[in-house]
């Protein structure tokens, strides 16, 4: 009996290309796009379209470990994303701005975990305030504070390869008259939690 035939090379770089080229198959980690800061916004592979997730939290804790509202330029912050009932699940996080210490090659705000978990937790740094001065005037013509940059965190998850994704953001006002002595100085104290995002809006199923 003669041996199968093998498909020819071309036909297997095809397939590959397909699979890698394919968004989404399973879970939020493996959603890739161009711009760094995008997350789902549609069903992909067999998840449903994205909802707002209420119970998804987010909590910044300053070097010092107090819990955070605010933020200063240039200073670690841990952030720890929790997720309701304490559901192990995978997330894709990005931060408007500022460095995220397990980010994703070429993007500095962006990171995504591979393994299953009830809470994630990182280290988020903003930038130092020349970073932030170009960008001051534009938050206040926008209706932000004076020397305050809104800085938005997201977080979409998924419990499964199945159902679908969840997403949860929340607003960290980076203030820049907080910084004494350069750029590294903290004097911020309290705890914020997530706020649902405009255009995502409903509950758990």
């Amino acid at each position: 009996m003669p041996p199968p035939r093998r498909p020819p090379p071309a036909a297997l770089l095809l397939l590959l290309l397909a699979l890698v080229a394919s968004p989404a198959r399973a879970h939020p980690f493996l959603y890739k796009v161009a711009a760094c800061d995008s997350h789902p916004t549609q069903a992909l592979g067999r998840h449903n379209p994205p909802r707002f997730d209420p119970g998804t939290t987010f909590e910044l804790r300053s070097p010092r470990g107090r819990t955070v509202t605010g933020a200063c330029p240039g200073v670690a912050y841990v952030l720890t994303v929790a997720f309701p009932a304490g559901e192990a699940r995978k997330v894709l996080l990005t931060a408007s701005l500022g460095t995220l210490a397990n980010s994703t090659r070429g993007c500095p705000g962006k990171e995504a975990t591979g393994e299953m978990a009830a809470a994630v937790r990182t280290v988020w740094t903003p930038p130092c305030p020349a970073a932030l001065a170009a960008l001051a005037g534009a938050a206040a013509a926008a209706g932000a504070p004076a020397g305050v940059v809104p800085v938005e965190l997201r977080a979409t998850s998924a419990a499964g390869p199945n159902g679908a994704y969840w997403q949860a953001r929340a607003v960290v006002p980076v203030r820049l008259g907080c910084v004494n002595n350069g750029c590294g100085k903290s004097a911020a104290a309290a705890r914020f939690s997530a706020a649902p995002p405009a255009a995502a809006r409903g509950g758990r199923r």
